[in-house]
């Protein structure tokens, strides 16, 4: 991914044009509150991923990416889904319920899924089909383990 600067705003944009089959993706956390849940190029590479059987993660705040993604039938992609990120409690300890433009596990459960945690900051990751999603930053790791291993069991 790269950073693209527009006035005060960052926002992520893919370096490829195409995703590739074999290559891993994840979504940076920050996506939520940078606007990457409302830019349609993000909707539609995560779409295209959907669409191609490509397994995906997303972290923390990322999870909110997914707001507008649907799947090839029109549906909320994660309706139905069991899914994670970051958590309002999580959001309302470190002070940001009122600046983040929407909170992740809110939006997730409006639009259908099956919101999973564990305590504030625990480590805790959930796949579903094709979707990883992980909690906090402390879920990085085992978020990004289990896609990775999920990968390997695809190619094995």
């Amino acid at each position: 991914m790269r950073t693209q600067k527009h006035g005060s705003r960052q926002h992520f944009a893919s370096t490829a044009s195409r995703p590739r089959t074999s290559t891993p993706s994840s979504t940076p956390a920050a996506t939520a509150r940078c606007g990457v849940a409302e830019d349609q190029n993000s909707v539609r590479l995560l779409e295209s991923f959907l669409a191609a059987g490509k397994t995906f993660a997303l972290v923390c705040h990322a999870p909110g990416a997914l707001r507008h993604v649907k799947t090839p039938d029109g549906k909320p992609l994660v309706q139905g889904k069991s899914v994670t990120g970051f958590t309002n409690g999580e959001e309302e300890k470190v002070g940001l319920t009122k600046v983040v433009p929407f909170l992740v596990e809110d939006e997730l459960m409006s639009l259908g899924a099956t919101f999973s945690k564990v305590q504030n900051w625990g480590v805790h990751t959930v796949a579903d089909g094709q979707l990883i999603t992980g909690q906090n930053p402390a879920s990085s790791g085992p978020t990004a383990k289990l896609l990775i291993d999920t990968l390997n069991k695809k190619a094995g």
